[in-house]
C-alpha cells in the first residue's frame, strides 16, 4: 500500500465511539483500496483512547494511519472543521456516523481535479452533502472567514457556508458519491434527554442566528453582507 496516494481524512467526535471505531474499521476491511486515507481524530468528548472502542481500535494493525487530537473543551462542529482546515489544510471532513471506503474518497479528488476552482466538494445526497465532504481549497476558505463558529455547537453552519460560498463566486460542487452510507442524528439519537433537550436550545439559536445574518431561513435569504438589510437586491 506505501506506492498508494495519501489522503488526509479529518473526523471529528463527541460521545458516539461505536460509530466512530466503525468508520475506521470500514477501511480495513477494504480488500483493494485505491488510496490510503490518513485519518486524524477530533475527539470533542475527551474519552475515545479510554473506552472500549478506542482501545480495541488502537489494537488492530490493519489500520490505515490514525491520529486522535483531544480539545480543551467541545469545540462543536464548525470550530471542529476549522481546525482541520488549519491544520490539514485540503481534507475529507466525515461525520463519525458514516461509512465509506477509499472509492468514496476517490470520487471526490476526482472531482477537485476536473473543478479546480471549488473551495468544497459535497456529496449530492439530499440534505446530507455536509455529512461527508472535501475541503479542496482550504487556504481560499479560510481567507473568506472560514466556518463561522458562532452556529455552535452544530446546525446551520453547511447551509451559512454554501451561502457564503455562493456569494462570493465558489458555490460548493455537488457530486454522486459511491460506497457511502450515513446514519442520520446518530449523536443526537445515541444521547440522553438532558442532552436532546439542549440540542433543540441550540438548534432554534443558531436558526434564529441565521436569519439574523442572512434576512431570512436557508434558501430564502435576503442580505448579501451579513447582518445588511441593505444591499443590491433592494431588501
Amino acid at each position: 500500500m506505501s506506492h498508494l496516494p495519501i489522503v488526509k481524512v479529518g473526523v471529528p467526535t463527541l460521545h458516539r465511539y461505536d460509530l466512530m471505531a466503525r468508520f475506521c474499521l470500514s477501511f480495513a476491511e477494504e480488500k483493494q483500496p485505491c488510496l490510503i486515507p490518513e485519518i486524524t481524530i477530533l475527539d470533542n468528548g475527551g474519552d475515545f483512547l479510554s473506552s472500549d472502542e478506542g482501545r480495541a481500535l488502537m489494537r488492530n494493525d490493519n489500520l490505515p494511519p490514525i491520529r486522535v487530537v483531544v480539545p480543551e473543551y467541545n469545540f462543536g462542529v464548525a470550530k471542529s472543521w476549522n481546525y482541520f482546515a488549519k491544520n490539514l489544510g485540503q481534507c475529507i471532513i466525515s461525520n463519525d456516523d458514516v461509512v465509506m471506503t477509499t472509492k468514496t474518497i476517490k470520487n471526490f479528488v476526482d472531482a477537485f481535479n476536473c473543478n479546480q476552482d471549488a473551495c468544497i466538494i459535497e456529496g449530492s445526497h439530499k440534505n446530507e452533502g455536509f455529512s461527508t465532504f472535501f475541503l479542496a481549497n482550504a487556504g481560499k476558505w479560510l481567507s473568506l472567514g472560514g466556518f463561522d463558529e458562532c452556529f455552535y455547537p452544530a446546525y446551520f453552519e453547511d447551509d451559512d457556508t454554501r451561502y457564503r460560498l455562493k456569494i462570493a463566486g465558489f458555490p460548493t460542487v455537488k457530486i454522486d458519491i459511491s460506497d457511502w452510507r450515513h446514519d442520520n442524528s446518530s449523536t443526537l439519537h445515541g444521547s440522553d434527554h438532558q442532552y436532546q433537550r439542549s440540542h433543540w436550545g441550540s438548534f432554534f439559536r443558531n436558526q434564529a442566528y441565521y436569519i439574523q445574518k442572512w434576512g431570512g431561513l436557508p434558501g430564502f435569504e435576503k442580505f448579501v453582507m451579513p447582518f445588511k438589510k441593505s444591499n443590491e437586491f433592494g431588501y
